[in-house]
């Protein structure tokens, strides 16, 4: 006899949201990069609903890193031309 499958909520993990909108926003994508993986912990020990939204954000949060490092990065480079 097998076990029966945990029954899965059909309640969407709030943080896997927050954590999105905050990485959309862009000046706080890191603050979504760190929801978002609390986010997917959360869902995957409880079973709720948000998986595709907690990695959506990961994906923005660290697209906006990445464009934000590369900016700076540009930045100082052109800076650093002027002596």
């Amino acid at each position: 006899m097998s076990p029966a499958p945990a029954s899965r909520s059909n309640k969407t993990n709030v943080t896997a949201i927050v954590a999105l909108i905050l990485s959309v926003l862009g000046v706080t994508s890191l603050i979504g990069i760190i929801c978002g993986h609390v986010a997917r912990a959360q869902i995957r020990r409880t079973g709720e609903q948000g998986m595709p939204f907690a990695v959506a954000a990961l994906w923005v949060g660290y697209l906006y890193l990445a464009a934000g490092i590369l900016v700076l990065a540009g930045y100082l480079y052109i800076v650093g031309q002027g002596n």
